[in-house]
């Protein structure tokens, strides 16, 4: 169980999930999962303002028997329309076949199931699911890049019946609908459900309408759901505000223009609206920016509910950071197989332990590979025997232990899913949706030194079989997705931070000094001379905000967990007058983001300039920069100046002379291990490659000092040489690759076309026409490196290598973990008290119990938490909410140390 959604369902099922209500004994077990909700992020109800609801799939939901077998013939018609052979009137629908998520290749005409990076789990060709040589022959690294030019992802629950079309003819079409409405027609295709959206308004929130279609259908189908259940009440009085024709994704971008409609004639009123938005009006498309300014909206006072991951879910929170609740009508299903099939996966989880215990005594050196065989066959049976419990693909949510391309989507972007939108009902609107705490792997295991096995035995009952094995936590690799080394036969390494780390702080005293000389050369003030570098501050993966000024910790989505300026911490309604969401969306023109170890002095050193520049009495603190007299410096302008003396410095200055000459005081030597490894590595007939960006002449200095003591030159250690890579552009376009002179350093006329020498150096190039010259394909290359986006997330995306990374501050990270780990504990005990608190109220509750005590509490234990790293707080989390940097660990590091 290796997600999100997975520990939300196993959770449920144990009564122990924080994050929604427990069980209660007037319901059967199913009865209450169906009630669930389950939670990602945490956020309190109370602090909602508006509540915005999609209609189709969210407040309608439609009978999927019946409406999927309408949509389904009326494609057919239409098909035969424009000229298909009338036989493929005989095609059957079942709906059993697709689930949500799946990936239409137009180029060959296979339906994917794939995990969130490309990796391909299923492929069916029509019906035939393709294995082995027919699957490589169409993809062979089992691997797709998505392009939106050839794949169409079927994301909507309206695909259903496009999916097992396009399976029955194998042909890329695009179909339109036309539905004929009457009172008949709804009554057979939609749900009508007890929706009391009164409810919303008793407690001081406003709701809206925000639907893709048109004025006359959402009438018909909204009238049919709401017009019942008070008499003489129009369904609109329900909403605040109601938009048809909104266009999402279109809707979160540019828009449309905005339209009020006559709601007698369904005529749209000529020109924009500029007016306000009144109640029981209808208005049609607009934008996003324009509707929340006219309804005076801030991004997190917004719950929108939706089906939609695209179009509902993902973009509201990327480009408005509204807090979403996604709708999975196939939740049900789920739940309910799942805990019918519970044995199988406690079955599966034994044998994952055995397979363990098996291989834990083994290291680099062991030759010999234990039997496991037997043991993979009856972990892949079991696998078979709970895919097909679901449907012709599986799971909506996984295949096997692999995440889904769907099942990542809803982590990463729903706050809170549920089968229904009508779950809401119970639960408070003061209630806390809880998130289970966001940990790395490194802190789910920092205590677990030791490893007893539990192998289930005849009789049903479990027994260790061993003694305890102890293994130091610096020695050990942490894993977000499961690995077999013997499949690799390529091992590439990066040298900078990687194969050469660096002494801390002395490498970054050295380049934070380097720097202020470059910037005083700049016409800076002599008083930065005084600046002195202080290692406690700085943390990588921190974004800096070039409009004012700010360096921001930031979540994976962009909400603000810490915001320094200068080293002025910034809360309340100075954040907010920045920030008024506490959210920034990436975006390059403003945003910088400060991924790398080398990131470190530079850090410190805008915080220190900011400082000096708003604090000084001979300059004005504005806004975006300062003044003084007729000179107008802004805080883009401070942060160019100290990226070029960065680059400088690094590229051109004396950082690399400097290193070079005193070698034992900036680099970590560690000769011994690394020639072994390299050694075992050959010895285990693999290849192995050093792809790094540095030049020649300072990695043939760096590397001699690291394994030339060994009696060996040091690229005799590795097959091919790459240097001046220029990633991360070398996993795109790259440049032109050139063979080095190793006797003078030059590089050779033209671009080499032959095959790649042994030991011989190469500058340069790309990584597909790299990979073609050694003869690797994807997944059989594992890429060490400790630069998040140039060696991890590009390698992964464009050639999914396998991917480890090189994480120096883990150490630092694991010992502070290890020591607070009681305050952590605590926080778990605090969420596990208010969670109590408020278990036994739904949505007609109005009196919120106290709970501002427990909530101070658990703040003070974070704060004490996040201090006991540095004064930015730990690289991985603020509290228990996981930074950007670990987000993205997790997503494209497959292991990391």
């Amino acid at each position: 169980m290796n997600s999100s959604i997975e520990q939300s369902f196993s959770q449920s099922f144990s009564d122990k999930n924080d994050s929604a209500m427990s069980h209660d004994s007037q319901y059967d077990s199913m009865h209450y999962q169906n009630l669930q909700i389950f939670v990602n992020r945490s956020f309190q109800l109370s602090n909602i303002k508006f509540f915005g609801f999609d209609m189709d799939h969210t407040l309608a939901e439609y009978k999927t028997d019946t409406f999927d077998l309408l949509t389904f013939s009326l494609a057919i018609e239409r098909l035969i329309e424009i000229g298909y052979p009338e036989d493929i009137k005989n095609f059957k629908y079942d709906p059993n076949f697709a689930v949500r998520g799946l990936w239409y290749d137009k180029l060959y005409g296979n339906l994917l199931k794939v995990d969130p990076y490309g990796n391909i789990l299923i492929c069916s060709h029509g019906f035939k699911i393709l294995k082995k040589q027919d699957l490589h022959r169409f993809y062979p690294n089992k691997f797709i890049n998505y392009d939106p030019s050839r794949i169409s992802v079927q994301h909507t629950l309206y695909e259903h019946p496009e999916s097992y079309l396009l399976a029955c003819i194998t042909l890329v079409f695009q179909m339109e609908i036309c539905l004929f409405h009457t009172k008949q027609c709804t009554k057979t295709f939609v749900h009508q459900s007890n929706i009391n959206m009164s409810q919303i308004r008793d407690n001081n929130a406003k709701s809206f309408l925000l639907t893709n279609s048109d004025y006359n259908y959402a009438n018909k189908i909204m009238s049919y759901l709401l017009d019942e259940i008070e008499p003489n009440r129009n369904w609109r009085s329900y909403f605040d505000y109601i938009v048809v024709d909104a266009h999402k994704p279109l809707f979160f971008a540019e828009g449309t223009m905005l339209k009020e409609i006559n709601i007698e004639t369904y005529g749209k009123n000529i020109g924009s609206h500029a007016g306000p938005l009144l109640t029981n009006r209808v208005y049609s498309g607009g934008n996003v920016e324009v509707f929340s300014k006219l309804i005076n909206s801030h991004g997190k006072d917004v719950l929108y509910v939706g089906d939609h991951i695209f179009g509902d879910i993902i973009k509201s929170k990327k480009v408005r950071a509204w807090h979403t609740f996604l709708i999975v009508p196939e939740l049900s299903k789920e739940l309910s197989i799942y805990t019918e099939k519970n044995d199988l996966y406690t079955q599966m989880n034994h044998l994952n332990d055995e397979l363990s215990f098996m291989l834990i005594n083994f290291d680099s050196s062991s030759k010999d590979c234990p039997d496991i065989s037997n043991i993979k066959e009856k972990i892949q049976s079991l696998i078979h025997q709970i895919d097909m419990s679901y449907s012709y693909f599986g799971s909506t949510f996984r295949t096997g232990s692999q995440q889904t391309y769907f099942a990542s989507q809803v982590t990463r972007y729903a706050d809170i899913y549920s089968s229904t939108c009508l779950n809401l009902l119970h639960y408070p609107f003061f209630y806390l949706f809880k998130a289970a705490p966001q940990l790395q792997k490194m802190s789910q295991n920092s205590e677990e030194f030791t490893y007893t096995p539990s192998i289930r035995v005849n009789d049903g009952d479990e027994k260790s079989t061993s003694q305890p094995i102890k293994r130091e936590t610096s020695h050990r690799v942490f894993v977000n997705r499961s690995l077999q080394m013997s499949k690799i036969k390529f091992f590439g390494f990066d040298m900078d931070y990687t194969l050469a780390l660096y002494k801390s702080p002395q490498y970054e005293i050295l380049a934070f000094n380097l720097v202020i000389e470059q910037l005083l050369k700049l016409g800076y003030p002599e008083e930065i001379r005084n600046f002195v570098y202080d290692p406690t501050f700085p943390v990588r993966g921190l974004w800096y905000d070039k409009l004012y000024g700010n360096l921001l910790k930031v979540d994976a989505y962009g909400n603000i967990l810490v915001c320094v300026h200068g080293f002025k911490f910034l809360h309340g309604s100075d954040l907010h007058k920045c920030y008024p969401n506490k959210y920034l969306n990436f975006d390059e023109s403003r945003v910088y983001s400060l991924n790398t170890l080398f990131n470190l002095p530079e850090i410190y050193l805008i915080a220190c300039m900011i400082n000096y520049f708003t604090t000084s009495p001979l300059y004005q603190h504005q806004s975006t920069g300062v003044s003084c007299g007729d000179v107008f410096v802004s805080f883009k302008a401070i942060f160019q100046d100290i990226r070029s003396a960065v680059d400088y410095v690094h590229c051109h200055g004396d950082l690399k002379q400097k290193t070079i000459e005193n070698m034992e005081e900036y680099v970590v030597k560690d000769h011994k291990r690394l020639a072994t490894l390299f050694n075992r590595m050959h010895e285990n007939k693999t290849k192995v490659f050093l792809l790094t960006n540095s030049g020649f002449e300072y990695t043939d200095k760096i590397m001699s000092f690291l394994l030339n003591d060994t009696g060996r030159d040091w690229k005799s250690y590795f097959d091919y040489i790459v240097v001046d890579a220029i990633k991360p552009l070398f996993f795109a376009e790259g440049t032109t690759l050139k063979e080095v002179d190793i006797n003078t350093g030059l590089k050779q006329f033209g671009s080499h076309a032959g095959p790649l020498k042994s030991h011989q150096v190469y500058s340069g190039g790309n990584s597909d026409v790299f990979s073609k010259l050694i003869g690797s394909r994807g997944k059989d290359v594992l890429y060490v490196g400790d630069h998040i986006f140039g060696d991890i997330i590009k390698s992964k995306k464009e050639r999914a290598w396998r991917t480890f990374l090189v994480i120096p501050e883990l150490e630092q990270e694991l010992a502070t973990w290890h020591d607070k780990r009681s305050i952590f504990t605590e926080i778990e005990k605090l969420d596990k008290i208010l969670a109590e608190k408020l278990i036994d109220f739904d949505s007609s509750s109005k009196n919120c119990p106290n709970i501002s005590s427990i909530k101070h509490q658990i703040q003070r234990c974070i704060h004490e938490m996040d201090m006991s790293y540095g004064l930015i707080g730990s690289l991985f989390r603020s509290g228990s909410r996981q930074t950007h940097f670990a987000s993205q660990v997790t997503r494209y590091a497959d292991i990391y140390a």
